[in-house]
Order: structure tokens, then sequence, then C-alpha cells
């Protein structure tokens, strides 16, 4: 009798042993895959939140450049503007020079015709 009293409080032992490890090993399992879930997650939240702010720098790289460019482009069109109306300017006044100085000549053609006809 208190060899088997003693074998069914050694069962009820091994019993609660047995159980108690299969409940702190399925909870050690789904704390380590919740703990591996979670880091995944920040991983993932940082890897998005790196790749929103790589967005932005190149953005704003983008658009940085894209003004200098413009304004550059500006200073150009504005340099070749005044260049170009420096040249026409300077051609006018290359014409108007040449076409008095025709105009002078002409001039003086008929007044040398005039003096000839009137002998």
């Amino acid at each position: 009798m208190e060899t088997r009293r003693r074998r069914q409080h050694e069962a009820d032992h091994a019993l609660y042993y047995f159980l108690a490890r299969r409940a702190l090993l399925s909870w050690h399992e789904r704390f380590k895959l919740v703990r591996k879930q979670r880091r995944r997650a920040m991983l993932e939240s940082l890897l998005q939140r790196n790749r929103a702010d790589a967005l932005a720098q190149f953005l704003g790289l983008w658009r940085r450049r894209t003004a200098s460019c413009s304004t550059l482009q500006i200073k150009a069109n504005e340099i070749l503007a005044a260049r170009n109306a420096e040249l026409l300017s300077e051609v006018l006044t290359v014409w108007r020079t040449r076409r008095a100085a025709l105009q002078e000549c002409r001039n003086e053609a008929d007044e040398v015709d005039r003096s000839k006809r009137l002998r």
C-alpha cells in the first residue's frame, strides 16, 4: 500500500512535471515567436523610415539642383539676350554708318552729274 501510494505520488509529480514542462516550452516558443515578430516589425518600420528619409533627401537635393539649374539657365538667357541686343545695336550702327556713307556718295555723284550737265 505504501509503495502504491508512493508510486501514485511519483506519477502525479511526473504528470505535473510533464504538463508544466510542456506549458513552459510552448510559452517559451510563443515568446520567441512574438519577440521575432516584434523585431521584424521594428526592422521593417526602421527600413521604411530610412527609405522615406533617403527619398526625402533625394527629392530635396533634386529640388535644389533643379532650382540652381533654373537660376543658371535664367542668367544665361539674360546674358544671351544682352549680347544679342549689343550685337544688334552694333550691326544697326554699322548699317546706319554705311547707309549714310552710301547716301553721301550718291549725293556727291548727283552733284558731279549735275555739274557735268550744266557744262
